[in-house]
C-alpha cells in the first residue's frame, strides 16, 4: 500500500497530462506488475512511427496490420491503439503528439506496481480529481 501511495503522490504531482488507464486493463498488463522494460516502452516506443499513421482509421485490421509488420512490434506496445481513445477514429496529429508523450514523466512511477482493476479504477479516479 506504501507503494501505491507514493505512486500517487507522483501522480499528482506530474503536469495535467491525461492518461490512458484503460491500457492497462488489457491482457498484456493486467494483474501484472510493470517492469521497467514495460515502463520504457510505453514512455519511448512511439516517437518513429506516430507521424506515419496519422490520417489513418485505427481499425482492429489496421492495427493488426502494422503489429505484424512493424520491426520493432516486440517493443511497440499496439495494443494502446485499441483503447477507446483511439480505436475506430482517425489518427490526428494530436493523437501522435499524445501517443509519443503520455507517458513521459509517469511510466517508470508505476515500475513494480500490479495493475489490478481497483489500482485502475483508483487512478483514473484521481486523475479526474486533479
Amino acid at each position: 500500500m506504501a507503494e501505491l501511495r507514493v505512486a500517487l503522490d507522483q501522480i499528482k504531482n506530474c503536469n495535467k497530462t491525461r492518461w490512458d488507464w484503460e491500457l492497462f486493463s488489457q491482457s498484456e498488463y493486467f494483474n501484472k506488475t510493470i517492469s521497467e522494460e514495460v515502463a520504457e516502452q510505453l514512455s519511448s516506443s512511439w516517437d518513429d512511427i506516430a507521424e506515419r499513421i496519422i490520417g489513418f482509421n485505427m481499425t482492429e485490421k489496421f492495427i493488426s496490420f502494422w503489429e505484424h509488420v512493424d520491426k520493432f512490434s516486440d517493443e511497440r506496445p499496439w495494443s494502446v491503439l485499441t483503447t477507446q481513445r483511439y480505436l475506430n477514429k482517425i489518427f490526428t496529429r494530436e493523437m501522435a503528439d499524445t501517443l509519443s508523450t503520455m507517458w513521459d514523466g509517469i511510466s517508470e512511477k508505476l515500475v513494480g506496481i500490479t495493475m489490478t482493476e481497483k489500482l485502475i479504477d483508483l487512478l483514473k479516479y484521481i486523475e479526474r480529481q486533479l
